[in-house]
């Protein structure tokens, strides 16, 4: 069973590796501007922060494919149950728009009348 605790860890993961490439792409450049010993260990800087995003990227597929094995193996497990989350899903967020439409129906009528 999925521990719903780690969307904190997976939101770590995803702002880790988006930090990962921000380093990456800012060593890089400074290596351009940079030449001989200097550039080089800026670019193995450059490669090592890419490594570990790369390590955090897969990190997070498995994580997801383990999501998605468990949202199909309960929906093949109980299919009806699934049917019925997804169908009050549906009219929860039908009455949501509905009642946005009407209230912004309401609004326009209001200002047409004045």
């Amino acid at each position: 069973m999925i521990d719903w605790k780690d969307r904190r860890a997976a939101k770590a993961a995803v702002k880790e590796f988006g930090d990962a490439l921000e380093q990456a792409q800012q060593m890089l450049k400074q290596a351009g501007t940079k030449a001989g010993d200097q550039a080089q260990g800026l670019r193995s800087q450059a490669a090592a922060r890419l490594d570990a995003a790369r390590a955090t990227l897969e990190d997070l597929q498995d994580r997801a494919t383990a999501v998605a094995r468990f949202t199909d193996d309960y929906v093949r497990d109980a299919p009806w149950k699934a049917m019925g989350v997804a169908t009050a899903v549906g009219i929860a967020v039908g009455l949501a728009v509905g009642r946005g439409i009407d209230a912004s129906t309401r609004e326009l009528t209001a200002r047409e009348l004045n």
